[in-house]
Parts: C-alpha cells; structure tokens; sequence
C-alpha cells in the first residue's frame, strides 16, 4: 500500500511521513527528537524503520532533528548540495546524500522528483513522490505561484500544498513590519488566495486528497484556508482537509481503491547516487542493531 501521514505542519515543526511497501521516507524533521519518535510510534513506526530522510530545505522548522536522528539512526538525508551547506552551518548535517534541485532519484520503492521552489533559503525544492502508478505531492514554504509549480503538481493524486495566511490578517496582526514584508515577499510564503490559485491550476482529473499545509496559527483560520481550497476545487471530486500542527493525521492512502494507475517518465540516477543507495543498503544490514541500542540511548528507556 502507498500511504502516507502528516506528523505536523506549521512554523513550530513539519514532517510527512511516506511509505511504500517497504520503503519508508520522512520528508522533512523539523518536530524535536521526541516529537518525531511520539508520532511515529502513534503510526505503528519506529525511529529505526526509516529508510531516509529527505530535506526541502534548510530553515529550522523543516530541519530541527534532522541533525540528531540521521546520526543516531544512520539514516541517508536527502538534500540539495546549497541546502547541506545550509544545515552544515545551522548545527550540522550527517549522512548527506546529494539531491539535483531539478532532478529524480529512486529509493528503495519509490521515486523522488525534485523542482525548485522560490522562497529565502538557498536549494529550496519540493517533492514529487510516486511508487510507479501513484503520486504524493509536497509542496510549501513558497513566496509565488508560477506555471512550472502548477505543471509539477498537476501529476499528483494527493497534495500537501502551502494554505499559509490571510493577507489582511496578516497586515492587521501583530508581525513587526520586517517579518510582514518578508511573509509576503517573493521569496516568503504563499496566501490562501494564492494557493487557491495555484490548486485550481494544478487539480487535473487524476487528484482526490489535499491537505492545506503550514497554516499560520496568527495570521490565518482553518476556515479561511478551507473556503479558499473549496473554491479551488469546486465541482472536482477531491477531499480537502487542514494538516494539524500539534498531531499526526493518521495513516492516509496516496490514491483511493482502484483509481487509475499510471505510468511516470524516469531520468538515470548518477553515479553519485547508486552509490549512495548500495552504502544504504549496506548500512541497513549491518548496523539495525546497533540503531536500535543507539535509539535507547538516546531517549533513555525502552523504544
């Protein structure tokens, strides 16, 4: 089954957790160690059982664990070379395998698409993730919408797509001026209005799940973004829920029963990272003990 699960989404923390067969990736740490570990074991998954992670960029809400569990757990972190360096200066960075910023790499069951996303932090990018047949879009931290962003996403059957604040809440509330520039700048984080705008382009007749992501707990509503959505999608068959901040969604499937299956196109994965895939594999076998004994002592206590 191809599913996946949102552990929090929002400025205090955003992880998504994706799995295929036997393939599980966390796409994005940016829950603390403990959070990570909590909603995982709510999903009947632990720490230990992750193939890899996978960073869109380098800003702490999408990085904040990375660091501590990739060590500890001797996963891969999938990452831009800029977004590396990024983390490389913010604490650290461990097991780093190189990401194109426009490219596609295959991990165990299932594919990972790139595309460049516009916003402050250096190699910032979205995923495309699919397992042959179906695909899990996620998408956030995005200062415009643009025909390229609209293209990529059109191929999804499930999106996790940026709804992040209202614009006049925003101008009204209690931001510094500085902070109210940089949200609406090109390069800072999307509108309801403009998110909206950028479903409605991208909803094609394959997308049945989207939920509304990074929603500002000051400077937007569930409401609000949930009316934007709505109206993005009006007519079309597709279920539109908000991702919750302080909880995990619970196991959801990327595509329903029986929705149609579809071919992806592939690029050839360099020789950088069939490598990186062997020593993964490699790592995978010999040390799973030894992530587990490294997971109890690094929370104390039993897993």
């Amino acid at each position: 089954m191809f599913r996946f699960a949102v552990l929090g989404s929002g400025s205090k923390g955003n992880a998504v957790l994706v799995e295929a067969g036997s393939t599980r990736l966390l796409l994005d740490c940016g829950l603390t160690a403990k959070q990570t570990r909590d909603r995982l074991k709510s999903l009947d998954v632990g720490l230990s059982d992750l193939t890899a992670l996978c960073i869109t960029h380098g800003h702490a809400d999408h990085i904040r664990s990375a660091n501590k569990l990739a060590g500890a757990m001797r996963q891969l972190t999938y990452c831009t070379e800029k977004t590396a360096r990024m983390m490389a200066r913010a604490g650290g960075i461990q097991n780093h395998a190189p990401l194109d910023e426009d490219g596609q790499i295959q991990v165990g069951d299932v594919w990972v698409t790139t595309f460049p996303t516009p916003h402050d932090a250096p190699g910032s990018v979205g995923f495309l993730v699919d397992d042959g047949h179906h695909r899990l879009g996620y998408c956030t931290d995005l200062g415009v919408v643009n025909r390229r962003l609209a293209d990529a996403l059109s191929t999804c059957d499930s999106l996790v797509l940026e709804f992040n604040h209202d614009v006049q809440m925003l101008q009204d509330g209690p931001y510094p001026p500085r902070l109210k520039r940089r949200v609406l700048s090109k390069y800072g984080h999307i509108s309801n209005v403009d998110a909206g705008r950028l479903l409605r382009a991208a909803a094609r007749p394959g997308l049945r799940k989207v939920l509304l992501a990074h929603l500002s707990e000051v400077n937007n509503t569930p409401a609000l973004a949930l009316d934007a959505a709505h109206r993005a999608v009006e007519g079309r068959d597709v279920e539109v829920a908000v991702a919750p901040q302080h909880h995990p969604t619970g196991w959801l499937r990327v595509a329903p029963p029986g929705h149609a299956r579809r071919t992806f196109s592939r690029t050839p994965k360099t020789e950088a990272i069939t490598r990186a895939l062997r020593e993964q594999r490699r790592r995978k076998s010999e040390h799973r003990a030894l992530a587990v004994s490294r997971q109890l002592s690094l929370f104390g206590g039993e897993p």
